[in-house]
């Protein structure tokens, strides 16, 4: 996907900064999806789907405004990110 993004942007005359910057939108983007996507699985496994929208909308805010965690690997971003959210759900679960 990635590769057809570059290839549209170089068959179309962009400069090699606009590529970049692009490309690491495009990155931030699946990033951002991949962790909505697990934290609203785990919503919907633990039935707290409502929470998990409003976690993820909050958490976003809130790493926008701070600049969040700086994780060595997009994975480790993920993962982070979605174990805050699992440790949420189960100290809710069992402090109500």
């Amino acid at each position: 996907m990635k590769k057809m993004l570059i290839n549209y942007l170089r068959n179309n005359d962009f400069d090699e900064n606009s590529i970049t910057l692009a490309c690491h939108g495009f990155d931030i983007f699946v990033n951002d999806w991949l962790s909505f996507i697990l934290i609203l699985t785990i919503g919907l496994l633990t039935n707290t789907a409502l929470d998990a929208i409003l976690f993820y909308i909050f958490f976003a805010f809130l790493h926008c405004s701070t600049k969040g965690y700086p994780a060595n690997t997009k994975l480790k971003c993920i993962l982070t990110y979605d174990s805050i959210y699992f440790i949420h759900t189960l100290l809710l679960k069992v402090c109500l």
